[in-house]
């Protein structure tokens, strides 16, 4: 599976691994096992790690994806979103994904290296 996801209930956290090659079908499927796993609340931030792929989303990818979740606005307001990108062209593309997103109630923010996105995640909401 190219996206492997878990219920993190402790640090109230989603995490999300991207490897190989994906699809929107893949993405959606993803979006709905971690909003359905029975550990998610809403309030929970999310964390995920794009250093596997071997492409980056595609721009149509990342305008499906977004109005995907703008049907899960209710559960995802107060989110944060970590999005950790290994290469120029993935932290690119994951920064248009955070532009896109700009009017849901999260906050999205993409990241180089794991200890920025866990030290951001980690402090206090604001």
């Amino acid at each position: 599976m190219p996206i492997e996801s878990s219920v993190d209930r402790l640090r109230r956290r989603i995490v999300v691994r991207v490897v190989g090659e994906f699809t929107f079908a893949d993405i959606r499927s993803a979006i709905d096992a971690a909003l359905g796993h029975p550990d998610f609340e809403p309030g929970f931030d999310l964390f995920s790690d794009h250093t596997g792929v071997r492409r980056p989303i595609s721009t149509e990818e990342a305008k499906q994806m977004a109005s995907y979740l703008e049907g899960f606005a209710d559960q995802l307001a107060g989110m944060r979103w970590a999005a950790l990108a290994a290469t120029p062209e993935s932290y690119g593309k994951l920064r248009m994904v955070e532009m896109l997103l700009r009017n849901m109630p999260i906050e999205v923010q993409v990241f180089a290296t794991r200890k920025e996105a866990d030290a951001w995640l980690a402090s206090p909401k604001g």
